[in-house]
């Protein structure tokens, strides 16, 4: 019996060694993933920002293109027949400045209440 007994703290100290261990190995581990992970989302991150950038070039060059030719288009149509467009801006300017001096016929000022 003495001799388990004996025995005892030299086991345990040998399975406190082998859980050290173990923990340690766990903790490399979990080291070791967390690298390969942010790695890849690196890579990842990457790989989707260098598509963005290509998507917006290809948007940037999409809008330009399509402005130079709405704007040759009303040059053109400008050019051809300006009284039209004289005429629709004379009307538009009415329209907006009748419904703007209606709106503030309707709202007397805060401040000056004479009344």
């Amino acid at each position: 019996m003495e001799n388990i007994q004996h025995g005892m703290p030299q086991a345990n100290a040998l399975r406190d060694l082998e859980t050290d261990q173990i923990k340690e190995e766990k903790a490399r581990s979990k080291r070791d993933t967390l690298t390969l992970l942010g790695d890849e989302i690196a890579d990842s991150t990457s790989e989707v920002r260098q598509a963005v950038n290509r998507n917006l070039g290809w948007a940037r060059d999409t809008v330009a293109k399509t402005a130079k030719a709405v704007g040759k288009q009303v040059d053109h149509s400008v050019r051809k027949s300006p009284w039209t467009y004289i005429a629709g801006a004379a009307g538009m300017a009415s329209v907006l400045s009748f419904l703007l001096g209606r709106k503030s016929k309707r709202q007397p000022s805060k401040g000056n209440d004479n009344s």
